[in-house]
């Protein structure tokens, strides 16, 4: 696991320095100047670094389109190369229904496991821990019972109770397959 952080700010906008301190104390994210009125060049210097620190695994984070109106960006890139503790079943997913967005459904490879893992359980969502070899993070999956009532009330409090605490012996996991894009 490797993360890099960068906060580029416009070059004459003044920081307090509570506020630049934040930045670099807690973020861990250097102050760089540009300028962003050339969008086109701030957009390039910026995906170049990122560029560079993710080993061409994110060549492209950001558009000149999006820095039109900005005077201060924070860039946070993580590389995470790592393996599932505990893999899925090896046999190729079997199809599944998963409920879509708005009720409907459809069927997609789902991959499983049968393993001790992190759950946590509130008002209207589940929670799944799923660990990585070594030290690296765990993933953290939240079925919602409704997506759009359970983003209406995310917050930070929300969030810390989401975290699945306590392993639960012989979870029977069934987890569309899927890809973590890169660049995102």
């Amino acid at each position: 696991l490797s993360e890099v952080d960068q906060a580029w700010v416009q070059r004459e906008l003044t920081l307090l320095d509570g506020f630049a301190g934040t930045l670099t104390r807690d973020y861990a994210a250097p102050i760089a100047r540009i300028d962003f009125t050339d969008t086109k060049k701030a957009a390039a210097t910026i995906n170049a670094w990122v560029s560079e620190r993710t080993h061409a695994k994110i060549p492209t984070l950001i558009t000149p389109d999006a820095l039109a109106p900005a005077e201060l960006v924070l860039t946070d890139a993580v590389d995470l190369d790592a393996t599932w503790a505990t893999g899925f079943d090896p046999k190729r997913p079997s199809d599944k229904p998963f409920q879509l967005a708005g009720g409907s459904s459809a069927a997609v490879p789902t991959m499983h496991q049968t393993e001790e893992l992190g759950l946590a359980r509130g008002d209207g969502w589940t929670a799944i821990a799923l660990p990585y070899k070594g030290a690296a993070p765990e993933m953290g999956v939240v079925v919602p019972d409704d997506l759009e009532q359970f983003e209406k009330t995310l917050d930070r409090g929300t969030r810390d109770r989401v975290v699945p605490g306590g392993r639960i012996p012989h979870v029977a996991l069934a987890l569309p397959q899927f890809e973590a894009p890169t660049g995102v």
